[in-house]
């Protein structure tokens, strides 16, 4: 079909200059192997795309479809936790409440300690918001060795050590 053609087409010709609206574009309609072509594109090439002006009209979903694949190729973390402050800062009354959502998706454990203390930490956007601060409390706690607690699950009525009673 004509339209299998076009696809093909986008596909081959994805550049540094197009790979976000092919991207973009395969998500508004619905074209997943278009979407992802493009996704792959960006994410070996991470770096460069996210210093295009373009990366910052990303909508929130868009954003967390790119930095929350294993397919990211980013030489150091740092380079993807500055991408989304940047993206954040440039509409920072909308995007803020995105960021606890971003914030899953950076891999802190892989910041050098000092870069975390004197960036993440210091970051006004981040000490500004209760949420986010728990979770960095948790990722500090994790650089010094120390695991999350696991919230203990409530027992349901019936329920003896995790599995329920069989009555007989």
């Amino acid at each position: 079909s004509v339209f299998t053609v076009c696809v093909n087409y986008l596909q081959k010709k994805l550049s540094l200059s197009n790979c976000l609206a092919v991207f973009r574009l395969g998500l508004v309609l619905s074209v997943p192997r278009l979407a992802i072509a493009a996704r792959d594109f960006i994410a070996d090439r991470f770096e460069t795309v996210a210093a295009e002006e373009e990366f910052l009209q990303l909508a929130p979903h868009e954003l967390l479809a790119l930095i929350g694949g294993d397919t990211l190729n980013v030489e150091k973390e740092e380079v993807v936790f500055e991408s989304v402050m940047k993206w954040v800062r440039s509409d920072k009354a909308k995007r803020a409440k995105s960021l606890g959502e971003a914030f899953d998706c950076i891999r802190f454990r892989l910041l050098p300690e000092k870069y975390f203390r004197e960036k993440v930490e210091n970051d006004d956007v981040i000490k500004a918001d209760p949420e986010l601060l728990k979770k960095l409390q948790v990722i500090k706690d994790a650089f010094g060795g120390k695991l999350p607690e696991k919230k203990p699950k409530e027992k349901k009525e019936g329920e003896v050590n995790g599995t329920e009673e069989e009555e007989e």
